[in-house]
Formats: structure tokens, C-alpha cells, sequence
């Protein structure tokens, strides 16, 4: 079997719990800007007018591709202010923390391979 699968399948199944935590937390806070967004810019722009065209448009902000210029224009302070908030929340903290997530489950699995490597050396010498 390959190992590379095998420690991708082996993080996996250790890190649900932490992958679940991290998804509860990010639909949260990904649906409150959601609301936000559409209660705020629905009348000013198209991409917001209705709730699934808002979340559609908050994924492809996620994303960082997106066309700032509707929010930035949209008459008011607090749009350009949210969409900072937003990408400093939801594209920096967020996105690196799963990203954080998966390497320390990865690394975990890396050593409990090795050490399983070793313990069949030891066996075999004995």
C-alpha cells in the first residue's frame, strides 16, 4: 500500500474531531457574513441581492476572487471595513488554521509510521 496514501488516510481519521470543530466554527462565522453582507449590500449590488447569489459571492471571496469595487463603492464606511474584517478573519486566520490542522495531523502520522518502522526492526531482530 502506498505510504503516502496510507498517512493521509491515518491524519484523517485522527484529526476528525479537531476538522469537525474547525468546520462548526468556520460555518458560523461564514453564515454571519453572510447575513451581514446580504442585510447591508442587497439593494446596492446584484451579487448580493439574493441569499444564494450572497453565498456564492462570499465563497469566491474566500477564494480572493472577487471584484472589491462593488463593496468598496457601495456608499457606506462599514462595507469596506467588512470586507477587511473578512478577509482578514475568514481568508487569513481561518484558511491557515485548517491548513495548521492538517500538517500537525500529517506530522503525527509521519512519526507513528516511523515509530511502527522501527518496532518491526526491533522485532525482527530480537
Amino acid at each position: 500500500f502506498n505510504t503516502h496514501i496510507l498517512i493521509f488516510l491515518n491524519s484523517l481519521k485522527k484529526s476528525f474531531r479537531e476538522f469537525l470543530s474547525f468546520m462548526i466554527v468556520f460555518f458560523v462565522i461564514f453564515a454571519s457574513f453572510i447575513q451581514i453582507y446580504y442585510l447591508i449590500l442587497n439593494e446596492i449590488s446584484e451579487k448580493f441581492s439574493t441569499i444564494s447569489s450572497t453565498i456564492g459571492t462570499c465563497f469566491q471571496m474566500t477564494l480572493v476572487n472577487f471584484d472589491a469595487d462593488i463593496i468598496m463603492n457601495s456608499g457606506s464606511a462599514f462595507g469596506p471595513a467588512l470586507f477587511i474584517f473578512f478577509n482578514i478573519l475568514v481568508v487569513l486566520l481561518l484558511l491557515n488554521l485548517f491548513l495548521i490542522i492538517l500538517n500537525d495531523a500529517i506530522n503525527k502520522s509521519k512519526e507513528e509510521l516511523v515509530q511502527n518502522e522501527y518496532d518491526k526492526i526491533d522485532a525482527n531482530t530480537i
